[in-house]
């Protein structure tokens, strides 16, 4: 049986059921209250879809849901617990599916014929689901439903020296606060060019869009939203995050530098200051999530930084069938 979500009192059981299902599953989870409440409620979320699944009255699951319709996708993330965990797996990637195509039938689209059904592309509405790495029922599950794993993505961790402190500058860069509607934009325009080749970028975000979601996530930290420019011209940026406090941790959101300036000890710098900036906030770590298969070989940069890889999630996709 599946009911919605109430997002005024059901917060806390939907945290506490996507941790136990990830210990279940992988004996750990880097899931929290902050992080669930931000993924019931930021702005692309489909908050009267997410769905709590019962068992003899007994919450067991949990369904989040969201859409972007520019890029085609309707993306969910499903947890369950107990005895019956499989089963209760396959009755939400049921509701999941009926979810996706609901969602396409607003706007149908085929698949092209000469396209990989399977890659993401804003052509055609395709369902995205993560599997955390080591949960083999839900790659079971998927695998047989026909899903394809399409990406692998990397939680990175890094234990910086105590004693370490922000170092010189590449030359001609300087780094400042965002501290002003137009400072913000420019974040926004820096954003979007640094992952315009990055995997999953199907179209750019609107700036308010982009803001709304910015400041809905966990830790939201504007004092370190950070601009960096090269002979006074916006090249790079780094966003941080306290949603990782409760790991001893900050959290890198998003660190991109232009095409134009890559290759020039910029975002190694940003890190190095990310990392001194942690430390004198006795903080005694940084994390980050990156695509393991990165095409502008940043995760060589930030493995020759000092981050190790900590979790692993895959990202399975199918494409949704709907009557055109």
């Amino acid at each position: 049986m599946l009911q919605p979500v109430n997002i005024d009192t059901d917060v806390d059981l939907v945290a506490q059921l996507v941790r136990d299902s990830d210990v279940q599953a992988t004996g750990m989870s880097e899931s929290n209250r902050g992080r669930v409440l931000f993924n019931l409620t930021f702005p692309l979320a489909v908050r009267d879809e997410h769905r709590l699944a019962l068992r003899d009255g007994k919450p067991v699951g949990v369904l989040i849901a969201e859409c972007d319709p520019e890029s085609c996708e309707a993306f969910v993330d499903i947890s369950a617990v107990g005895d019956a965990r499989a089963e209760v797996l396959a009755h939400l990637l049921d509701a999941a599916r009926d979810f996706a195509r609901r969602r396409a039938a607003h706007d149908p689209r085929a698949v092209p014929s000469d396209v990989d059904p399977f890659i993401l592309s804003a052509q055609f509405w395709q369902m995205p689901l993560i599997q955390r790495d080591g949960d083999e029922q839900c790659a079971r599950l998927f695998s047989a439903a026909g899903l394809r794993m399409i990406r692998t993505f990397w939680t990175m961790r890094w234990d910086p020296p105590e004693t370490v402190m922000a170092p010189p500058a590449p030359p001609g860069v300087t780094r400042r606060v965002a501290s002003s509607e137009e400072d913000l934009r420019t974040l926004h325009r820096l954003d979007q060019a640094s992952f315009s080749d990055h995997f999953g970028f199907l179209h750019e975000d609107p700036f308010e869009v982009w803001l709304d979601i910015g400041r809905a996530r966990p830790g939201f930290a504007p004092e370190r939203w950070w601009i960096a420019e090269k002979d006074g011209e916006p090249v790079g940026f780094c966003l941080l995050e306290d949603s990782r406090l409760d790991e001893g941790a900050e959290y890198v959101g998003a660190l991109g530098v232009i095409r134009e300036a890559r290759g020039q000890g910029i975002a190694r710098w940003l890190l190095q200051c990310t990392a001194a900036d942690a430390m004198a906030r006795g903080i005694r770590a940084v994390t980050l999530n990156c695509d393991s298969e990165n095409t502008t070989n940043a995760t060589a940069l930030y493995e020759s930084v000092g981050f190790t890889v900590r979790n692993q999630a895959n990202l399975w996709n199918e494409p949704v069938t709907v009557n055109v």
